[in-house]
């Protein structure tokens, strides 16, 4: 009795390990299938130009404001809400994030901020590193 438990158990770990497998498999076709939508999405629409603002209407819905930063910023699938407090005034709300290091480890997006004197010298410094890591 013991014994076929023992294997009983095993058969379902082994069937819970290879729907895990699949899910994960599925997760990674379906955020690929994402990417491809949103890259056509931004094709096709004229408010994604690059070098130009994306044209929202002032009244946007949450939905619609969450879609705009997902097709502008491009981050995984895993969209989550992040607090922020303005210390000045007491006021807090909640803000649409993503971790934008996708599945393959690879970004969509990446932002670079050059300060101070030397900011030229870090320019340069930053385009080299990025043609040499093509």
């Amino acid at each position: 009795m013991k014994d076929e438990l023992l294997s009983r158990i095993h058969e379902e770990e082994a069937r819970l390990a290879s729907l895990e497998r699949e899910t994960s498999e599925a997760r990674a076709r379906l955020e690929a299938l994402r990417r491809d939508l949103a890259t056509t999405t931004a094709a096709v629409d004229g408010r994604a130009r690059l070098g130009g603002a994306a044209a929202t209407s002032a009244p946007s819905s949450p939905a619609e404001k969450v879609w705009l930063f997902r097709r502008l910023f491009h981050g995984r699938g895993d969209v989550f809400p992040r607090l922020w407090v303005n210390e000045r005034n007491g006021t807090k709300g909640y803000a649409p994030a993503c971790f934008t290091l996708l599945e393959d480890e690879t970004y969509w997006f990446l932002a670079a901020d050059f300060d101070g004197d030397s900011w030229a010298d870090d320019v340069a410094a930053f385009a080299q590193t990025c043609r040499s890591r093509r």
